[in-house]
């Protein structure tokens, strides 16, 4: 794994390029268990709190982009994500549920650079998953390749995130994207299906029947070429 390999997902926005630094921030409170017999202190694990810190350079910023990157977590139902490697998927992501910027700072360093330092966290926590694709580009209706996950299994249950990153050409109607799931890379049974009118990211509940992922686009929605990024978890 390479940092330069690293991608963040700001809802429908792909920020890698306006981000210079991430850091996870991982800390499980201590919950005391005093116990009659014990002559030591004794603990168990409590709840998480899971963030993600960022630091970015942006030259040549627009309005338009820090409107784009606070709106984007304005509506509490949209999704941050860090994606590891995104060269090598499946790659381990962490995905920021019902995200929420928590702290964020813009300072204007110069004329034609802004930077912006900020933290994100989920306002029902964080999961860690796979990506399954990363920025892909489908010009048709069908069935994407395939690509397994060895520590899923059948009737595991958990997540799938799509992140619609947009389109090319005119939308006339609904674009309806289905992940599927499959034992074999062969019997494959549809587990989320995504209806979608806007770039934006969504998450569906899934029971998976196997390891293999993939997504079903049945509804181009009248455009010409679709782009977007999918994440799984297991609960």
């Amino acid at each position: 794994m390479r940092g330069t390999n690293s991608r963040i997902l700001y809802d429908f926005l792909d920020a890698s390029v306006s981000t210079s630094e991430w850091e996870i921030d991982l800390t499980v409170e201590e919950l005391e268990t005093p116990r009659i017999s014990s002559d030591v202190l004794t603990y168990v694990p409590g709840n998480v709190d899971l963030s993600l810190n960022l630091s970015g350079y942006i030259e040549g910023i627009s309005d338009g982009l820090e409107d784009a990157l606070n709106s984007a977590l304005d509506s509490g139902n949209r999704h941050v994500a860090l994606i590891l490697d995104h060269t090598s998927l499946p790659a381990s992501a962490y995905v920021f549920v019902n995200a929420f910027a928590s702290a964020e700072t813009w300072a204007a360093a110069f004329d034609g650079l802004m930077t912006l330092n900020g933290t994100v966290r989920g306002r029902s926590g964080g999961v860690r998953g796979n990506c399954i694709y990363y920025n892909e580009n489908t010009p048709t209706t069908g069935n994407e390749v395939g690509v397994q996950v060895t520590t899923i299994a059948n009737a595991n249950v958990g997540k799938a995130f799509l992140f619609l990153h947009g389109w090319t050409g005119l939308r006339s109607g609904n674009i309806v994207i289905n992940v599927q799931s499959s034992p074999d890379n062969s019997t494959w049974t549809t587990i989320a299906t995504f209806t979608m009118t806007e770039a934006r990211s969504q998450v569906e509940p899934v029971t998976f029947t196997g390891g293999y992922i993939r997504v079903n686009v049945s509804s181009m929605g009248g455009t010409t070429n679709l782009n977007y990024s999918l994440i799984v978890s297991e609960d």
